[in-house]
């Protein structure tokens, strides 16, 4: 006990003298360690004395350091680097340079020499080529020091008075953008001589924040955007608050939230921020001030002037068309054959690729559906027009599956990320570009047309994943091969078959007729067995009048999985074999979190175990028993999880 307490107070003793030491070593003469940075605050108290505090309510100090150039050292990485001497590494460094520069002059005088030589005999043969010889240039090594200086080391900083003015500077921005309009902030610097150590402080006179009285629109903002305004405060995504402080962030993550909202909730396509401006009117207010919202109408192109623009009013735009371009990879994923795509090419009088890596696309449908309405026609629009080659590599029906986007709906940007989601999740496509833009033709009307490109992904793919494992003593080597295809029959079918199998070996102690024991290595376990997965993307077995009635909401699929597994030991033979079918929805019941609902219908699990002498004794037992079991579950159940929307 006494010798711990004397090492670990050695330990310390060491610890100690190593920080003690000189932290400004390597500082030249005439400049300073830059020690610390501190803030104080002005308070004044009822009695007209001034203190100093080190916080203030209203202000975050943490974020006020964040700005402070220069940052002080960290004083492990400081120490590290002062039990280097530079002078040396540096010394050591140069002569490195010098032997790599001699090493590569080397090389390059035998790699020119070789060359001249091959030159000379390509010309004797009468040949005009020769093959070129390259040598590997050698690449400077900077060694241990080098590397403890970068990697855990920090080389000092030093003070500087032209970073504390800017700091100073910075820190007066910063209280203004934060309502402390008549914020004043000075800065003083002492100096440790003998240390050559310096350190900054900043003292604050912070002053009375200006609040905001009252929050208006401006009185010009046309209905449809006090409409939405209205609507943006009554869903509770306003951030203003009447007598907070006038936050230039607050104001900033305003424009950000409104204009979102605006695209969302109101299809205002193309409105951003920039078309929100504020005023701030503080004339005879004292310390509050009237903050006003303008609105700037957007510019879009003239339609009949060449280069000049033309300001409308922001509105609620529609979709007019839905196009979905579906790409072909390379010249192997023509399923008619590449040859008869040129040939259609050569006809129409186009060239094969419409630009660098893309195909034309020469196929066309339209997806048409019909609205019902008490029984009578009410309406016939357009799905969408797909655009392919030959065959599309995805089924129509599911891609419509995936939109949200409807012609003539609202041009809601919600609907567009929500369409580029869920197509995602199908995990199909390798690139998904959804284009929107207002109708060439009528560049100041109220219609747009979405255009999505789809290349598709690697259809399938084969891997290899070794394992080993160890525990108790007994180690194992497992692995899997499996196969994969994300597309099976152009439905995002999804096939996963894999094949697992192992071994493991477990020490055995055997005695010796004199009494020694010795240990050996003995496999006695092995196992495998092939897995199948397939999943859909719908609710299997459900005829197609009915998935298409389905909400698409739901993100309905279906999920198949049979195992079989084999296990043999010393002990016992066992032999396994699983069946499940199940449904899975994901319900969005608010912006960011999912729902997720699973419904198993079935699981059926089959075990048979092979018991030998070994496994109950050879008194009790002298030939291999079997014992069987079958466990049929058909079970319905609901499985809640709440998902992070990614």
């Amino acid at each position: 006990m006494h010798q711990q307490i004397i090492r670990y107070s050695l330990f310390a003793l060491l610890v100690v003298i190593g920080f003690a030491c000189r932290q400004a070593k390597y500082v030249a003469e005439g400049d300073y360690l830059h020690k610390k940075n501190t803030i104080y605050f002005e308070t004044t108290a009822t009695d007209s004395t001034i203190s100093l505090e080190k916080e203030q309510e209203g202000i975050s100090t943490g974020e006020m350091q964040d700005m402070i150039k220069p940052v002080p050292n960290k004083g492990l990485r400081l120490w590290v680097y002062n039990r280097i001497d530079t002078a040396r590494h540096q010394a050591q460094l140069d002569r490195k340079e010098d032997r790599n520069i001699k090493k590569n002059k080397k090389r390059k005088d035998k790699e020119q020499a070789i060359n001249d030589e091959r030159i000379a005999k390509s010309k004797e043969k009468g040949k005009d080529y020769y093959k070129h010889k390259t040598k590997r240039m050698k690449t400077k090594r900077n060694g241990w020091r080098d590397w403890i200086i970068v990697r855990m080391g920090e080389r000092p900083v030093l003070y500087d008075s032209a970073m504390v003015e800017k700091s100073r500077s910075q820190l007066a921005i910063y209280l203004k953008k934060r309502g402390y309009y008549d914020a004043q902030v000075r800065d003083s610097v002492y100096f440790k001589e003998k240390k050559q150590k310096a350190f900054a402080e900043y003292i604050v006179d912070a002053g009375e924040p200006y609040v905001i009285d009252s929050f208006a629109l401006d009185a010009s903002a046309d209905a449809n955007m006090r409409n939405m305004y209205r609507k943006f405060v009554k869903a509770e995504k306003s951030l203003i608050v009447i007598g907070a402080p006038i936050d230039e962030d607050v104001l900033e993550m305003e424009r950000d939230n409104f204009s979102k909202f605006c695209r969302d909730e109101g299809a205002y396509f193309g409105f951003v921020k920039s078309y929100i401006t504020y005023e701030v009117d503080t004339i005879g207010k004292g310390h509050s001030a009237n903050v006003y919202m303008h609105f700037i109408p957007k510019s879009v192109p003239h339609p009949y002037i060449k280069d000049s623009l033309v300001q409308v009013p922001h509105q609620t735009y529609y979709v007019q068309d839905m196009t979905f371009l579906l790409h072909n990879t390379d010249t192997n994923s023509f399923k008619f054959g590449y040859s008869n795509f040129q040939k259609r090419c050569d006809d129409l009088n186009l060239n094969y690729l419409a630009s660098p890596g893309k195909y034309n696309l020469l196929d066309t449908l339209v997806n048409i559906d019909t609205l019902y309405k008490r029984g009578e026609i009410d309406t016939i629009f357009y799905k969408g027009v797909y655009l392919y080659n030959d065959v599309p590599f995805l089924n129509p029906d599911l891609i419509d599956k995936q939109n949200f986007l409807y012609r003539p709906h609202y041009a809601k940007e919600y609907y567009l990320e929500r369409t580029y989601r869920t197509m995602l999740q199908l995990d199909v496509f390798s690139t998904i570009t959804p284009i929107v833009e207002v109708d060439p033709n009528n560049p100041l009307g109220n219609k747009v047309n979405v255009t999505y490109h789809l290349v598709p992904a690697q259809k399938q793919m084969f891997t290899l994943e070794p394992r080993v494992t160890t525990s108790n003593s007994v180690l194992g080597l497992m692995g899997s091969v499996s196969y994969t295809n994300k597309n099976l029959f152009r439905g995002a079918q999804k096939l996963k078959i894999s094949f697992n199998g192992g071994f493991e070996s477990q020490p055995l102690i055997i005695s010796s007729e004199d009494g020694t024991e010795s240990r050996i290595r003995k496999l006695n376990t092995f196992e495998w067995g092939p897995t199948i997965q397939l999943t859909f993307p719908k609710l299997v077995p459900l005829p197609k009048s009915i998935w298409e009635r389905t909400s698409k909401r739901a993100y309905p699929s279906t999920k198949f999985d049979l195992a079989v597994n084999f296990q043999k030991r010393e002990e016992f033979d066992r032999r396994l074999a699983h069946f499940a079918y199940a449904w899975n929805f994901k319900i969005s019941k608010e912006q960011g979190k999912i729902d997720e609902i699973g419904l198993q219908f079935v699981n059926f699990n089959f075990v048979r175990l092979f018991k030998t002498p070994r496994f109950c004794g050879e008194t009790e037992c002298t030939q291999r028993s079997v014992y069987s079991q079958f466990v049929r579950r058909s079970l319905f159940f609901v499985q809640r999880n709440f998902l992070q929307n990614r």
